[in-house]
């Protein structure tokens, strides 16, 4: 939902040249797969066709990003494991946000719409802030 979010975001601001964006995973559950069909439901709710499939990060991730933003904090030390000597790129996507500072996202997996809706909400905010530049040198 981030990866859709953050293109969104960019897009409207004619911004989307100037970046890379793509979403992973920690782990390789659903390689391959699209995004959960609740998770898509809600985002063509709100415009956005989430077609990208689910991969597992890389190593070579930390050297083709500047900026690896994750949920939360078991995201944080699943990630900085990958690379230690890179965490320095690693951080909550909330702390690229004034608002939002240090705010774990939800995992909706385990319940119902409604869960859903609040994190493509919170995450529409944060991604509009990260867009417009806050807090990018974190």
């Amino acid at each position: 939902m981030a990866e859709g979010l953050l293109v969104k975001h960019l897009n409207e601001k004619h911004k989307y040249a100037d970046w890379s964006v793509d979403s992973c995973g920690t782990s390789n559950y659903h390689k391959g797969e699209l995004a959960d069909h609740r998770m898509r439901l809600t985002a063509n709710k709100y415009g956005i066709e989430l077609t990208h499939r689910s991969r597992q990060l890389k190593i070579e991730d930390f050297d083709l990003f500047d900026h690896l933003m994750v949920m939360d904090e078991q995201n944080y030390k699943d990630v900085i494991a990958v690379c230690p000597e890179k965490k320095d790129k690693v951080n909550l996507i909330s702390n690229y946000s004034s608002n939002y500072k240090g705010q774990m996202i939800p995992d909706p997996y385990f319940g119902d719409l409604k869960g859903f809706d609040e994190v493509y909400k919170l995450l529409d905010h944060i991604c509009a802030e990260i867009v417009q530049g806050f807090n990018l040198k974190y």
